[in-house]
């Protein structure tokens, strides 16, 4: 489009047993963005923009083919939007619940103090419009990459099977550098779980439950090596509610119960920190 009381409990398990991941049909339309017109990958809207610029590019090499969707900082008012919407800017249309939302990105972001993110998040709505389903992460520069790396998100299902799906990727943040960039490639909806040797870079989140937390929250993580781990919670405005540092973990699947008790409505941000990286999650809270 041309113009979006913390509680510790043990390990579940001493050693994580891996599950191979079932592949359904990929409802997202142009996953590989082979196919481009007039400067957009077709089946996709970008803030592209005669005045301003184009801040979504086609990107030359590719993952899984010879193309892939670049968005670079021009701005701060030309920062890169890439999503998925129909021709009436409605969501896609789905007729399933998934379990995870996966790509293959390269990024760099140049920003060496402050904040300067990466987001990639799938919005899954009921009829109505309603959010029933999502998937959730930021990146900074603590994970910039040369090289195709493997993204594979936890999808929290907190309603009725979903209608439609939007899914999003941008770049900004205060603090972002002109030229800082992202490139996606093999974006999908899939089902099936993942074992340590399928763990992103290590670690990964397990969907946030209940949705909405009224009294308490579970929040697992599984962790694929032995690493220094940290959750933070930010509320929406991006300041800290709580920061709980647990110090070496061994691998394993683990589960912090989080008291949100007091907490006002909305939606928080869960952030885990390990050697590997950073991960977030929303946590939504209903009081």
């Amino acid at each position: 489009m041309k113009t979006a009381l913390l509680l510790r409990v043990s390990p579940l398990f001493g050693a994580v047993l891996c599950v191979g991941v079932v592949h359904g049909q990929n409802p997202l339309p142009n996953p590989g963005f082979e196919a481009w017109s007039g400067g957009d990958p077709v089946g996709w809207n970008t803030n592209n923009q005669v005045v301003a610029g184009d801040p979504v590019t086609q990107n030359g090499g590719g993952h899984g083919g010879s193309s892939a969707a670049r968005g670079t900082y021009l701005g701060l008012y030309s920062w890169p939007i890439l999503n998925t919407v129909d021709a009436a800017n409605q969501p896609l249309p789905v007729t399933q619940t998934y379990e995870r939302f996966t790509f293959y990105y390269i990024l760099q972001l140049a920003s060496t103090q402050g904040t300067e993110i990466f987001t990639a998040v799938a919005a899954f709505t009921d009829a109505g419009g309603n959010v029933v389903g999502q998937a959730f992460r930021l990146f900074d520069r603590t994970e910039n990459t040369g090289t195709w790396t493997y993204a594979s998100m936890p999808i929290y299902n907190a309603g009725p099977v979903p209608t439609g799906v939007k899914v999003d990727f941008s770049l900004t943040g205060p603090d972002a550098v002109v030229g800082s960039y992202f490139v996606v490639d093999d974006v999908a909806l899939e089902n099936g779980t993942a074992g340590v040797d399928e763990l992103e870079q290590g670690a990964a989140w397990s969907a946030a439950y209940p949705v909405p937390a009224t009294h308490e929250v579970n929040l697992p993580f599984a962790l694929g090596q032995a690493t220094p781990v940290e959750i933070t919670v930010l509320d929406a405005l991006g300041r800290t509610v709580r920061m709980l540092n647990l110090g070496m973990m061994a691998p394993g699947r683990y589960k912090e119960v989080l008291d949100v008790q007091g907490w006002s409505a909305g939606t928080y941000t869960a952030v885990l920190r390990t050697a590997s990286g950073v991960r977030s999650q929303l946590v939504l809270v209903r009081q």
